[in-house]
């Protein structure tokens, strides 16, 4: 049985990319979505009670969603880098 330990730093670097590119993506949606929010023709108390609520709770969701992404981001490129500092390969 070929057990591998460890991890392909390329792989993980990759990986580290992705997390990074879909966070800038759920972030430029959140931008969006509150753009065409903040334009769009529509007034009274709905407006204003949806707004509020996307402005906090759900934007602020959608924000911790994109946070979570660029920590994991985070983790992956240190984890590649020790990686390579353990194997002594030069990144």
């Amino acid at each position: 049985m070929n057990e591998h330990i460890g991890q392909s730093p390329d792989e993980v670097d990759q990986l580290a990319r992705l997390f990074a590119d879909k966070a800038a993506q759920v972030g430029h949606v959140q931008q969006q979505i509150t753009s065409r929010i903040d334009t769009t023709t529509w007034s009274g108390r709905d407006r204003e009670r949806f707004q509020a609520d996307w402005a906090g709770p759900a934007a602020g969701r959608i924000a911790q969603v994109a946070q979570a992404l660029t920590e994991a981001h985070d983790a992956a490129a240190a984890n590649a880098q020790q990686q390579r500092q353990a194997s002594g390969v030069a990144s």
